[in-house]
């Protein structure tokens, strides 16, 4: 069975940047699709000077890569027609469909074994991998939804939604039956969504959602229609260094460099509001946030410009900072637990540390190990600090079946870590080393470990120790 990648794109406020785009191709890794499977990334037209400047820099960027193909339609066609034209250079039984701004952010299926089902059971037409989870909302409700059909390799969910979000179909289902009910200059679900009504019609479309009720999303959005596309950062600091950085990161961040000598409060605080993450060096952290309202103190990071801050509150020793400018084994001694040291001139040591300042305010997922032999309250003491850190993140907690000598069985231990109310996820048999492999499987965004192995490949690593009793020795008292 063969199989072309459809991308539809339109002219968005971000060009002529083409990082969202980027992204979308780089989330074709979550699929099992071969190598040279062909991409074409179909454009709708715009006369625009930025769009046209896009344009250049796709098929610059497209340039060498034999399978990716750039095509714009001659006409404005909006999602219809460029999809229209899109199917003249589709040449294959089926077509993954997907949106310019809808990246899949963890390991598809088989989707061979996807289009296997759908050839043994004619009922699935459409399916769609979900950007929210599978039950009851937006496209997908009213009576038709839930039925779950079992096909000779995976189980779908019957919706009554016919939704242009990323979804896989025969190339003969659009251009037999959706092309010829859908004008151009319009959007496709404007005219299918209502008239999928009953058994008949459904049969008709076919439209499911791959996995059962409850599975969790595979796609998320970037917000293509955004001018805010690139991450905002506001920067307290009289550092001479933030100057080289915030020209070195253009493309992917807008940095705002305050003076902390010279600057306005109201466009400070302006500027906390509406950025991302916020720095600010050790030493002005203090004076700086009374002037903020507290629901924006966990924007703050702060960064370690000189060695004299270590001293600036007499006594109290630097948490989780990152020095700029100072060495190692300087600064150390002034570091309660494990930090990660960031030089000037390494950039993508900035980039990852920025990772991680965005990904405690967004939705991530975070993965720790261990054996959990006798769970106590120091392994509790650090996964309610994880969440304390990342507020909206998913725990995932695996626990070793190899552990040496332990007191508590596995099933012991694993029964031990699922009760603590902190942890979403337990994995009873992760490898001993996380593999980019098992990263992607289980779409982890953050390793937490309390050896800082950066040899992990995950972009963002951080710190986390089990500081509870020792309960062997109090056992060997008793």
């Amino acid at each position: 069975m063969s199989l072309t990648i459809v991308i539809t794109a339109s002219f968005i406020r971000s060009h002529p940047s083409i990082r969202i785009i980027q992204e979308t191709l780089d989330s074709l890794r979550y699929t099992n699709c071969d190598p040279s499977t062909p991409i074409v990334l179909a454009h709708d037209y715009n006369a625009s000077p930025v769009y046209q400047t896009y344009l250049e820099n796709l098929r610059e960027y497209a340039k060498g890569k034999l399978n990716l193909q750039v095509v714009v339609a001659e006409a404005y066609g909006c999602l219809t027609g460029n999809v229209r034209n899109a199917l003249s250079y589709v040449k294959t039984e089926y077509m993954l469909l997907m949106q310019h701004d809808l990246p899949f952010l963890r390991a598809l299926p088989d989707l061979y074994k996807v289009m296997d089902d759908m050839s043994a059971t004619p009922s699935l037409k459409h399916v769609r991998f979900n950007r929210l989870v599978n039950t009851h909302n937006m496209y997908d409700k009213f009576w038709l939804f839930g039925k779950q059909v079992s096909s000779t390799n995976y189980t779908y969910t019957r919706t009554p939604g016919w939704s242009d979000n990323n979804h896989l179909c025969l190339t003969s289902y659009y251009k037999d039956l959706i092309m010829k009910e859908c004008p151009d200059k319009t959007f496709m679900e404007g005219h299918l969504y209502f008239k999928i009504k009953d058994e008949e019609s459904h049969e008709k479309y076919g439209t499911y959602l791959f996995g059962p009720l409850d599975d969790t999303p595979y796609v998320y959005h970037t917000d293509g229609r955004s001018s805010s596309f690139f991450k905002r950062i506001t920067v307290l600091s009289d550092s001479p260094c933030y100057k080289t950085l915030a020209e070195a990161v253009k493309e992917d961040y807008t940095i705002t460099i305050y003076n902390p000598n010279k600057f306005v409060m109201a466009e400070y605080q302006k500027s906390v509001r509406e950025a991302d993450v916020c720095i600010t060096d050790y030493f002005f952290y203090k004076d700086v946030v009374a002037y903020i309202p507290p629901e924006y103190h966990g924007k703050f990071n702060l960064v370690c410009s000189n060695l004299a801050e270590t001293q600036y509150y007499g006594s109290q020793r630097i948490y989780d900072s990152f020095s700029i400018s100072i060495s190692e084994e300087k600064l150390r001694p002034h570091i309660t637990r494990e930090a990660r040291l960031v030089r000037p001139d390494v950039i993508d040591d900035w980039r990852s540390l920025f990772t991680a300042m965005i990904h405690k305010h967004q939705d991530v997922r975070i993965y720790a190990k261990g054996g959990f032999d006798l769970f106590n309250c120091g392994h509790v003491a650090a996964f309610e600090e994880l969440k304390r850190s990342y507020p909206k993140s998913i725990l995932i907690i695996g626990v070793l079946k190899e552990a040496g000598s332990t007191v508590l069985t596995h099933e012991e231990r694993i029964a031990s870590v699922r009760g603590c109310k902190y942890v979403n996820e337990v994995l009873c048999d992760p490898p001993s080393m996380e593999t980019e492999a098992f990263l992607k499987k289980y779409n982890i965004d953050v390793v937490a470990t309390d050896r800082m192995d950066f040899s992990i490949p995950c972009k963002t690593i951080i710190s986390i120790q089990y500081k509870g009793p020792d309960i062997t020795e109090r056992i060997r008292k008793v």
